[in-house]
């Protein structure tokens, strides 16, 4: 039983961060929707990507790679608060959700996680990494399912790395 245990955690918890993985980022999302739907509070699901690991994992090495996207991730919790989520959605992209936070908000903290993952070189090689981030808001929209959250911040996410710079891109549902 404790090797289905430790199989069972290793599905639901990143194993290089020990972030909680995509079904819990769909179970999170579905109760702040709910809540939204309830009252008039806002929450915002955020996705940042570090954007040069493959190429970091190619030139220098997975390990430092890894190293990279643990310190990532490390940056991103030091500016968020205790109540929010963290989570590894998948390769070098990372999944916030922002409990009670308007776009202004949002933004504020975005760009200030930004600025932490970006300025300040990472391992002994002093190595920097670009990110992205794409943010969805929860606002109680009974049609919106976990799924089409995270997909409108996926797809607010491509328009940020299309235009490559490190300004955050809100969904708009003209995208």
């Amino acid at each position: 039983i404790g090797h289905y245990l430790a199989h069972i955690s290793s599905v639901l918890h990143d194993s290089l961060t020990g972030l909680p993985g995509p079904p819990e980022l769909h179970q999170r999302i579905t109760v702040e929707q709910n809540k939204a739907s309830n009252s008039d509070h806002e929450s915002a699901l955020v996705l940042i990507s570090a954007l040069n690991v493959e190429t970091i994992n190619e030139k220098f090495g997975r390990e430092i790679g890894d190293e990279i996207l643990e310190e990532f991730a490390k940056r991103i919790r030091g500016n968020i608060r205790s109540a929010d989520f963290l989570g590894r959605y998948g390769g070098s992209v990372f999944a916030l959700i922002l409990y009670k936070a308007d776009a202004k908000e949002t933004l504020l903290t975005v760009n200030r996680i930004i600025k932490s993952v970006t300025t300040n070189p990472y391992t002994a090689k002093s190595l920097k990494v670009q990110a992205s981030a794409g943010i969805a808001l929860c606002t109680g929209d009974p049609d919106a399912q976990s799924q089409l959250i995270l997909q409108r911040g996926a797809q607010a996410l491509q328009v940020a790395k299309d235009t490559a710079s490190n300004d955050p891109v809100i969904w708009k549902a003209n995208e």
